[in-house]
């Protein structure tokens, strides 16, 4: 009964199409990908009950928006750029030894190539997370959980 709604940039049309497709069910999710403006995603996150997502531009207009996040954090500190720490909020970062390597001492670039901090968070753990915090609330209400899928 959760509806979700798939969201990106322009530039992120053919990876969320691609991801749609992977899919079991891909009838089952909208794919708003290059399709919004700002104003209009904003208004789509007012109507929505959860935000799960990436560290990225979207998650701070839903904390903006106040919407309950599930955030992955990897390269990025979340005790610098997460959310608030609320019992609303989750966020599932690993603390790998070699990260945060995108901070202000590196001008939020990064040479890692193999990306284990994002990695080694498992579709069990945001699983979990879902079935235990958000979903029993989003399946009462009937309004949509807003995903972002990026090609970053």
């Amino acid at each position: 009964g959760v509806k979700c709604v798939l969201i990106g940039g322009p530039q992120d049309r053919k990876t969320v199409a691609q991801f749609q497709q992977s899919l079991s069910d891909p009838a089952r999710v909208i794919n708003l990908a290059g399709k919004t403006s700002l104003l209009e995603l904003v208004a789509l996150m007012q109507s929505s009950n959860l935000y799960f997502g990436n560290d990225s531009g979207p998650l701070h207009f839903a904390i903006c928006a106040r919407l309950p996040v599930l955030a992955l954090f990897g390269p990025a500190s979340p005790a610098v750029y997460g959310p608030p720490a609320t019992p609303d909020n989750t966020v599932l970062f690993r603390g790998e030894a070699c990260g945060p390597c995108l901070n202000v001492y590196t001008d939020k670039h990064s040479r890692c190539q193999d990306n284990i901090c994002l990695s080694r968070i498992t579709p069990d753990h945001v699983q979990v997370a879902l079935e235990t915090r958000y979903l029993p609330a989003a399946e009462k209400s009937g309004r949509p959980v807003l995903e972002t899928i990026t090609g970053s």
